[in-house]
């Protein structure tokens, strides 16, 4: 089932409902949120000026069924899972688009008011939480050389640990801070 109600303005726009929804380059699936996924309740705000748009969304999605296995600390009983996200995008001389999103996913009882906020940036936010969440970056380009022509790409980053950065770090686990021993 899938409804939404819209309130559009010349330059922005509110939405409320429950839609199948694509964030992302792409023409089959989308990088950020494909089509591939159930639809979500969320709530979203869009607005572009000239060459420049914005989008927010706050979304909650469906957790599975089982359990997660492997994982030390389980969620709370009836705790919900939701996502949220922004990204802004700019078009350049009608042949390119630039972009750059935020999202994270997280699992709590009620929405975190911190990524209830479409300008806070949810990597400092989800670091000042504890680190609970997963935050993703992502970086886009869309080219268009010719009439009916267009090249694109998509950079992801996932689980960014800032401090790492520059220090020859690639994801191997620490052993001073490994959970598991032999």
């Amino acid at each position: 089932t899938e409804a939404y109600l819209r309130l559009s303005f010349g330059w922005a726009g509110v939405q409320f409902g429950r839609e199948f929804t694509s964030v992302g380059t792409g023409y089959g699936d989308r990088l950020l949120l494909s089509g591939n996924a159930p639809a979500m309740d969320f709530f979203s705000i869009d607005a572009r000026y000239r060459t420049f748009r914005f989008f927010f969304l706050h979304g909650a999605i469906l957790a599975a069924d089982q359990g997660a296995n492997g994982l030390i600390v389980g969620a709370p009983a009836g705790a919900g899972k939701y996502l949220a996200l922004h990204r802004v995008q700019f078009s350049l001389f009608d042949i390119m688009n630039v972009g750059a999103s935020e999202m994270v996913v997280y699992q709590r009882l009620t929405p975190e008011y911190a990524y209830l906020i479409p300008v806070n940036f949810f990597k400092s936010a989800e670091h000042q939480l504890r680190d609970r969440d997963n935050a993703l970056l992502a970086f886009d380009v869309e080219v268009f050389p010719a009439a009916g022509w267009k090249c694109y790409g998509m950079w992801l980053i996932d689980d960014i640990m800032i401090s790492r950065m520059g220090t020859g770090w690639w994801g191997k686990a620490d052993p001073s801070t490994a959970a598991c021993s032999p």
